[in-house]
């Protein structure tokens, strides 16, 4: 993917995304990946790196198992693998055999589970599991140390080392207690001095002890000698660790020399525990922003709902304050969205958000949008937002702009998204609109898409008649005159120019002149979008009066529904009591028959034939109503759990939309968004509610919060206090101030 100009990323803050990404990564790998992350245009890639980290918040939502994958940073060990007669530490080999194992439990997790984690799985299709490096390191380390085991000479040396150390220990003790029963030492006894163990001699008996005289205290009082009957062994002690270090420092090497053709494993094991980490900070992210994983369109086309800025959304939440989403669509009958209306009222914030998105999802990060959200991919991106000044190439602003235009119109094109903030501005009004209408016009031709903000009346006159182009606006509060940034698309909007200067108290005079002095048509038109919005606000609270008006019909029409299946089945039962009873009547009618056969006859033999296969069939019709009947009452329990069902549902809904219009208020029942302990609201301010839940309490956002049952409303009652002092303020009750 390519961008111009070269700071696109910094412009639409893209960096920022990227060092809160590394604040989430735990490895220096995780971390360099991330400060590296760049947006992409293959298709194939970023839909593999969405979906990895969809399959990882997957994961972590669902509770579901996945092996860790935090090993130490391995790099300084993997470097020195390369270098020939190196010799690592065994703590060093501790590190590579950590790596190599926790990526191996990753690539038989992964494999084993390839249809369950598809796109993670990819991570790992190359890989194998690595097994030779794990005996070769256990055979020679164990923890940090080197294992006797691991070569004939040391552990022939370290036999040696401990016989002699005995030994050294025991003459060394006898010369201790010896002097101590002389009384010629202090009273701790003994000490060290070079490595060597020595004994603490009262200075005025140094000449009276045989040994090496290797010292004395600041005081001069203690004198450090070594025994003469140690001197001997502890030089051969001496020769005996050097001797060790030297094997220790030859098998490391040996060591060292094997793991080096273990390299690219070790490379490819790092590599992969390192893009685990980005995707984990992807998700954690992700989780931050309340993400969602977006579809990718094949035409470019694009589908953005309820869309927020990340960083906004993140500051507005640490504030407790509202971030309002913003809609919109492109494809190729609409792709250049011209955005106007006041200043300060979200036009840029709506640019970026998009331009930031954008950058983004094609860096494979899900998106602070609905879950139905549908993003085109692009090969290049262009940015023209704010002041590029150059004093050293002696450009003004508009200069600088126009070489960003003459660039984009040179090279947009169908997979070309570019984004304009302020079009034409920097120059005379009458020119520089005129310019950039011609601009627009060659920028509509190349196919490209693009977000435009601009105050120039003869653009969105442009944009209303230019197939390609479509209007949009930024609302603003009519009575207030402030923003509501809120974005619609279809229409152009009002800079409310003289509806501010009126607002602030200019004088009416001079507002008049200053109508006067402008073109009667431009001043039609900016009342004409004034109008506009108010129409577009006064329909939108219409149509949300009628969603619930269609809520309360719907749940009528489902009500009547289930009344209707309640009477079917009424009539159905009666209608089973009817056969049943014409069934019997039957059955005594023809037994009946039977009687008289044998009165007129008297042949008892062909009586009880008959009867046997009058019982036969009854019995065969008996046992094939009782099982129609039991198909019958299965249905019939099927209807009543569905009947119940949606009765419930029609219920939770009713109590919804009532809870709905209801305001969370102190005395109100509410329970946390993600919770289902109920608690009282105890006091509000602002957008903050403080809960009780029992003897605890909380302080959370009111949008939060859900109603569960409103305030009961008690019929006051005026006590004899209350009636003698009526201004005296009840006792408030005492609050728990522990708080969870």
């Amino acid at each position: 993917m390519k961008w111009y100009p070269e700071d696109t990323m910094s412009r639409f803050q893209f960096q920022e995304i990227l060092l809160l990404l590394e604040e989430r990564c735990r490895s220096r790998k995780g971390k360099e990946l991330a400060i590296d992350l760049r947006p992409v245009s293959d298709r194939r890639a970023i839909t593999t790196a969405l979906y990895q980290t969809h399959e990882l918040l997957r994961v972590h939502e669902e509770g579901r198992y996945f092996p860790a994958f935090d090993a130490p940073d391995s790099q300084s060990e993997r470097e020195l693998l390369a270098v020939n007669g190196a010799a690592l530490e065994a703590a060093q080999f501790g590190n590579l055999l950590n790596i190599i194992s926790t990526a191996n439990g990753v690539v038989r997790f992964l494999k084993s589970k390839h249809e369950e984690f598809p796109n993670l799985g990819k991570l790992v299709q190359y890989m194998t599991v690595c097994k030779e490096v794990a005996p070769l390191i256990n055979k020679v380390i164990d923890g940090t140390t080197v294992k006797s085991s691991a070569s004939r000479e040391l552990a022939r040396i370290r036999k040696n080392l401990s016989s002699k150390r005995q030994h050294a220990s025991r003459l060394f003790q006898a010369e201790m207690r010896k002097f101590q029963r002389s009384g010629w030492l202090r009273e701790f006894g003994e000490s060290s001095w070079n490595q060597r163990r020595v004994l603490a001699v009262l200075s005025e008996y140094k000449r009276q002890v045989n040994g090496i005289l290797h010292g004395s205290s600041d005081t001069g009082r203690t004198a450090f000698i070594e025994p003469g009957s140690t001197v001997e062994i502890n030089n051969q002690l001496i020769e005996l660790e050097q001797e060790e270090k030297q094997e220790i420092h030859r098998i490391l090497k040996e060591l060292t020399a094997q793991m080096a053709v273990f390299q690219p494993e070790f490379n490819a094991a790092a590599e992969l525990l390192g893009e685990l980490d980005l995707i984990r900070a992807k998700m954690r992210l992700a989780q931050a922003l309340d993400a969602k994983l977006p579809s990718l369109s094949k035409d470019r086309s694009m589908d953005v709902l309820e869309a927020r800025h990340p960083l906004l959304y993140l500051q507005n939440e640490a504030e407790g304050k509202k971030t309002v989403p913003l809609t919109l669509h492109l494809n190729q009958n609409n792709r250049v969205l011209i955005i106007s209306g006041p200043n300060a009222g979200g036009k840029s914030i709506a640019l970026k958000t998009l331009g930031l998105l954008q950058l983004m999802v094609q860096s494979g990060m899900l998106l602070p949008a609905h879950e139905n959200t549908v993003m085109g991919i692009f090969d290049r991106i262009f940015v023209d937002i704010g002041d590029d000044q150059s004093i050293e190439m002696e450009l003004s602003t508009y200069s600088s702009r126009l070489v960003k235009m003459k660039y984009f119109l040179e090279f947009a094109d169908a997979s070309t998204f570019f984004f304009i903030d302020e079009f034409g501005t920097g120059s005379d009004p009458e020119l520089g609109s005129a310019i950039a209408e011609s601009i627009l016009e060659q920028l509509t031709d190349s196919k490209a898409y693009g977000i435009i903000t601009t105050h120039y009346s003869n653009i969105k006159l442009l944009a209303d008649a230019t197939p390609g182009l479509v209007n949009a606006c930024m609302l603003f509060d009519e009575e207030s005159l402030r923003p509501l940034y809120e974005l619609i698309v279809g229409q152009p909007g009002s800079s409310y120019t003289f509806e501010v200067a009126s607002k602030i108290g200019l004088n009416k005079k001079l507002l008049k002149a200053a109508r006067q002095k402008l073109d009667g048509r431009k001043v039609k038109l900016d009342a004409m979008l004034v109008r506009l919005q108010k129409d577009q606000q006064r329909l939108a609270k219409r149509e949300k009066e009628l969603l619930r008006e269609l809520d309360v019909t719907e749940e009528k029409a489902e009500m009547y529904s289930n009344l209707q299946q309640e009477l079917r089945a009424q009539l159905a039962s009666e209608k089973a009591d009817r056969d049943q009873i014409n069934k019997m009547m039957e059955l005594g009618r023809r037994y009946k028959a039977l009687l008289d056969y044998y009165d007129q006859t008297g042949d008892r033999k062909q009586l009880i034939k008959k009867l046997m296969i009058a019982a036969s069939q009854e019995k065969q019709k008996r046992d094939s109503a009782r099982k129609q009947a039991k198909n019958e009452a299965l249905q019939k329990e099927q209807s009543k759990k569905a009947r119940e069902k949606a009765n419930r549902k029609v219920e939770a809904r009713r109590k919804k939309a009532e809870l709905a219009r209801e305001k969370i208020e102190v005395g109100s029942m509410v329970r946390l968004k993600t919770g289902k302990e109920k608690g009282e609201v105890a006091s509000i301010e602002g957008n903050k509610a403080t809960v009780l839940f029992g003897f605890f309490k909380t302080i959370a956002a009111v949008k939060d919060l859900r109603l569960v049952e409103k305030k009961q409303r008690k019929p006051q009652t005026k006590s004899a206090t209350t009636a003698k002092n009526p201004t005296k303020p009840q006792a408030q009750p005492q609050v728990a101030k522990k708080s969870v």
